[in-house]
């Protein structure tokens, strides 16, 4: 079965020539790869002559993560690299470093996607209402490396949460947040994970 091709149309006209660019450009890819920061990549991708920002590239990335088939959501919430997942930044992680600091900063710059009704919600809902009434429990979660160590702290609090629904929750969100709030995560943590 031939693998389905990225639909890069779903983005503004200069993000999908900016990810038709790099496709074949491995020199690119690489220096993406190995960018510190989200923002970093809207930085070369300015310096050749594209208009993008951080923003752009951060919700591009949650984009492409929802549409990732099942065995590279596995390596992702390992925090392994998958091929379509577009992780630049931090490493080759993009906003996947951190998860746990990344659920929490996401959840607060914009708490009205947790009112929704639905039963990952309500208990998702009830689990961050913990994280913020338990430092402990904030602070092993800002801690974890992986989705997957997200999901056995979850369990570990009673709820049932999969480390790929927990990532593809993650990515919905990103995708909501007002353009000058992505362009704050886009720049990263700084200091402020402990």
């Amino acid at each position: 079965m031939a693998k389905k091709e990225f639909d890069f149309t779903k983005f503004n006209p200069e993000v999908a020539k900016f990810f038709k660019h790099l496709t074949n450009d491995k020199a690119l890819q690489d220096r993406l790869y190995r960018t510190a920061e989200v923002v970093d990549v809207a930085n070369i991708a300015v310096e050749l002559g594209f208009q993008i920002t951080g923003c752009e590239i951060l919700k591009a990335q949650a984009g492409r993560v929802l549409e990732l088939p099942q065995s590279d959501l596995d390596l992702l919430t390992a925090g392994k690299q998958a091929k379509g997942g577009a992780q630049w930044g931090r490493f080759g992680k993009g906003y996947l470093e951190r998860p746990g600091y990344w659920i929490i900063k996401i959840v607060d710059l914009n708490s009205k996607i947790l009112s929704q009704n639905s039963k990952f919600n309500e208990q998702f809902k009830s689990f961050i209402n913990e994280v913020h009434h338990n430092l402990e429990l904030k602070s092993k979660l800002q801690k974890t490396q992986t989705f997957n160590e997200v999901a056995k702290l979850t369990k570990e609090h009673d709820c049932s949460f999969s480390a790929a629904e927990l990532l593809k929750y993650q990515a919905r969100r990103i995708r909501e947040l007002k353009d000058e709030e992505a362009e704050a995560v886009s720049r990263g943590a700084g200091d402020q994970v402990d």
